[in-house]
């Protein structure tokens, strides 16, 4: 449907749906008019485009996404006053930057948004509905204007994972939130606190205004929770992790929540990041593995891992494989059992396989848990248009893919899912000798995936890439 420019005015009026099975389009001098005094619906099941000339007047309408596949939205910079996902089988992507003025509601699928293509939420807007696979996939600006606390509707993928800011005063002050589910990108602390997770943080940031606030963070069963009583939220300074604060904690260790205390040190939307910690030695949150290298040296290969505080920890297993997934324990070294200090470990492998290694350090505790790292590929090979190594690996987002290339040239990559269905395409200048090439990762679901790369004679490598959720 095309409500087609230059003077042309669509009305949605009071108590009218309009529903449209594929895309709407309100061209360039078009306006798109919903009743201003009573309620009114656009649903729709293909995407949705304002033109930056076009006109989106809200009223009191809502908009309504209620596709069984991927919808776009571009609203063209005009706020709405209600917004609905309801996508039964696909997300909805923002396309433009967009603000909605009353309510954000879920029902099905999530809303993923950029910095550059954000949500934003006014003083008097709500957010209602959110869940597991039913929230905002990315961030998402809120403006307050009252101590009333508000929850982020935020999560990845099909995981749901709010947080809460309660401002301090009635002052106008807007706020960004994102939530990450990965290892947190540093692992520096102070000696306020024991421990800190690896599995996920949150960006809350003020990002304009003066109000201060409380900011609550929540876990699930996946969060690695033991004991709740010495649970504390953790603030990046920009350049440490600090004891936040641990305050009105509930919950058991399967869900739950805590408050920081009453915050005053905002960085901007730069760095003002939070995540989970532990005052206690009781809480058994993993080993803060800070970093895992491997690395050729010679015909060998130096592996390198250093941790900077251990809880409870027993021992560490060095893993090798020659096909990414059927891994063999190659060395076992003694873990430094509780300890808030930096502990550096190495080992040497000799003699590793032709072709692509792949490297896995897991950690035990005593009481018999354990976690892994990323998996490393390191490739042994005659030929010199190979693939080195695809670093960071595994990942939720970003990893980038090292090859060597014997004469430079327009490399083929090919992006090939564990159905083998090739899910994309690229081609790659290279020059003589090595090379790298950055993987927007983010927009595919979690699981196994073969990176494949194809040299001016044909001749084609791959490794395997393991994509967080």
């Amino acid at each position: 449907m095309t409500n087609l420019g230059t003077t042309s005015t669509l009305f949605i009026g009071s108590s009218f749906t309009l529903h449209c099975d594929a895309n709407v389009n309100n061209e360039a001098g078009a306006t798109l008019q919903f009743d201003g005094s009573s309620s009114s619906l656009l649903q729709l099941k293909g995407h949705f485009t304002n033109s930056t000339s076009g006109v989106l007047t809200s009223g009191v309408g809502t908009i309504s996404f209620v596709g069984s596949s991927a919808q776009n939205a571009d609203f063209g910079g005009d706020n709405l006053y209600n917004l609905k996902i309801s996508n039964t089988s696909g997300d909805v992507t923002l396309t433009s930057a967009a603000t909605v003025t009353n309510n954000l509601n879920f029902t099905s699928g999530d809303l993923v948004t950029t910095d550059a293509n954000i949500i934003s939420l006014s003083a008097a807007a709500t957010s209602t509905g959110a869940a597991d696979g039913n929230h905002v996939n990315g961030p998402i600006n809120k403006t307050t204007a009252s101590t009333s606390q508000f929850t982020f509707p935020v999560g990845n993928g099909s995981k749901y994972r709010p947080n809460y800011i309660t401002p301090s005063t009635n002052s106008s002050t807007t706020w960004k939130s994102k939530y990450y589910f990965a290892n947190p990108f540093s692992h520096v602390i102070d000696n306020t606190f024991n421990h800190m997770t690896y599995v996920e943080y949150w960006k809350c940031a003020r990002t304009s205004g003066t109000a201060n606030g409380v900011v609550t963070l929540s876990w699930d069963a996946v969060s690695g929770v033991q004991e709740t009583s010495s649970m504390t939220t953790l603030f990046w300074t920009g350049a440490t992790w600090t004891n936040g604060g641990g305050n009105n904690i509930t919950g058991t260790t399967s869900a739950g929540t805590v408050d920081s205390d009453s915050w005053t040190t905002w960085n901007g939307n730069a760095s003002d990041f939070w995540t989970l910690g532990a005052k206690g030695l009781l809480n058994t949150l993993p080993v803060e593995l800070i970093d895992f290298t491997a690395t050729k040296n010679n015909s060998a290969v130096l592996l390198k891992w250093q941790t900077a505080s251990e809880i409870n920890s027993n021992y560490f297993d060095l893993q090798h494989s020659t096909d990414g997934i059927n891994f063999n324990t190659i060395n076992t070294t003694k873990a430094a059992g509780t300890s808030t200090a930096l502990h550096n470990y190495y080992h040497v492998h000799e003699n590793p396989a032709q072709g692509t290694n792949y490297y896995q350090l897991i950690e035990y505790d005593f009481d018999g848990k354990s976690q892994k790292s990323n998996i490393i590929p390191i490739n042994f090979s005659n030929e010199i248009n190979q693939i080195i190594q695809l670093y960071p690996n595994p990942s939720n987002d970003i990893t980038t893919l090292y090859f060597n290339s014997e004469e430079g040239g327009i490399y083929y990559l090919n992006i090939i899912d564990a159905g083998g269905k090739n899910i994309f395409s690229a081609m790659i200048p290279a020059l003589l000798g090595e090379n790298k090439f950055s993987l927007s990762m983010e927009k595919y679901a979690g699981g196994n995936y073969y990176i494949n790369l194809i040299d001016p004679q044909q001749k084609s490598s791959s490794t395997l890439f393991a994509k967080q959720d």
